[in-house]
């Protein structure tokens, strides 16, 4: 049994069986050991009927899940042969595996082959009668499909999974469904659309009370409505242009301040709820809405805050000033350059492990300080 969780703001979620969103989390140690159980509770367990190669291949699996190493789960070529292979044995492992194989392809960009995994995955989930696991597939369809630029095709798996949700009484699975099929309406430029769903996931968020999909919801509504000003922004207009029984200007002028303000005040609750990149969206926004010292001022605040973020945060491998040791920086341009030469010998240890796990992000941590240090020789000569 996985350990329950210290209570914290996503316990209701986690109480009603909704143990991936409690995985999505942040920030607390509450979280962590929410994200811990919820991995432990959804990892496919090795059946006493497997030969002990099969058992070692799915612990093997379960480990790199759980690391969320993608690219050792796509290199273990043998798991999609034991889920072809235990299909018949135990439906729900093979369909536990294809589920980790097709997210591990979506995360590292094989969309056509996320796709195949999910198939396979619905299948299986509709031959044995597991409702909840055919609205996960489709959640993963919808996900791969709209990565791939599909979005009618990724709305109709999205939807399907919404169905499915409501149905099984998975509300933490329905509030992520409202979101995906609006975030695709949203690509379509169907913003009207993309607001009612943005809203019915912010309405599950508060019932559920998880504060972060809260702020998701805010900020989803916030970016649809400045897209929607930006879209419904009039041209020049003379009176005798106006066709009759349309619209007025006026009228026309009142509707797109409404949305205006409604778009500021979901962008203003997004970065209550800790979404910084809000403050440039209300930058767009005030700008669509002809609100030029508005959209300056904004534009101002958060460039500020970038730079703050800049000087605090080391650009080689992200770490932030005082966690550690306190950051050099360059005496010509002030942007943070090697910490220490205790610090930077780590960043070649991450490096070198990276380069020997095929961690791309990893490999990154040495080539990042390098351009920084380049940066800081170009600008100031040195």
């Amino acid at each position: 049994m996985p350990a329950r969780p210290a209570p914290c703001h996503q316990t209701v979620a986690w109480k009603a069986g909704h143990k991936r969103e409690c995985a999505q989390g942040q920030g607390t140690a509450a979280a962590t050991q929410i994200r811990r159980a919820a991995l432990e509770a959804a990892r496919p367990a090795p059946q006493k009927g497997l030969t002990k190669e099969l058992r070692s291949l799915v612990t093997r699996l379960n480990e790199l899940r759980a690391a969320a190493d993608w690219r050792g789960i796509a290199a273990l070529t043998e798991a999609l042969g034991l889920a072809r292979d235990v299909r018949g044995v135990d439906p729900g492992l093979s369909c536990g595996i294809h589920s980790i194989l097709g997210n591990a392809y979506q995360s590292l960009g094989d969309f056509s082959q996320a796709i195949k995994c999910h198939t396979q995955r619905l299948e299986i989930a509709k031959e044995v009668g597991d409702r909840a696991g055919e609205g996960r597939a489709y959640g993963g369809l919808g996900n791969a499909h709209g990565s791939l630029g599909d979005f009618s095709q990724a709305i109709k798996c999205h939807t399907q999974r919404l169905e499915i949700a409501k149905e099984v009484g998975d509300r933490a699975g329905e509030g992520s469904a409202y979101g995906n099929v609006g975030t695709c309406h949203m690509h379509l430029n169907e913003y009207v659309k993309a607001v009612a769903y943005f809203e019915a996931q912010h309405v599950m968020a508060i019932s559920l009370k998880l504060a972060h999909d809260q702020s998701d919801a805010a900020l989803n509504m916030g970016v649809a409505l400045t897209l929607d000003v930006r879209a419904g922004r009039p041209g020049p207009s003379t009176g005798a242009d106006e066709a009759p029984g349309a619209p007025s200007h006026s009228s026309a002028s009142a509707c797109l301040d409404d949305r205006v303000r409604e778009g500021a005040k979901w962008l203003q609750a997004a970065l209550d709820g800790g979404h910084r990149f809000a403050k440039l969206h209300l930058a767009h926004l005030t700008f669509y809405a002809g609100q030029e010292d508005a959209a300056l001022a904004h534009l101002k605040e958060h460039l500020s805050w970038r730079v703050q973020r800049g000087r605090d945060t080391y650009a080689g491998c992200g770490q932030t000033r005082g966690k550690d040791t306190p950051m050099l920086t360059c005496s010509g341009c002030r942007v943070a350059r090697f910490c220490s030469a205790d610090h930077t010998k780590r960043c070649l240890e991450k490096s070198r492990i990276g380069r020997e796990s095929g961690d791309g992000a990893a490999q990154g941590y040495l080539r990042r300080a390098q351009q920084v240090a380049r940066g800081c020789q170009r600008r100031c000569g040195a």
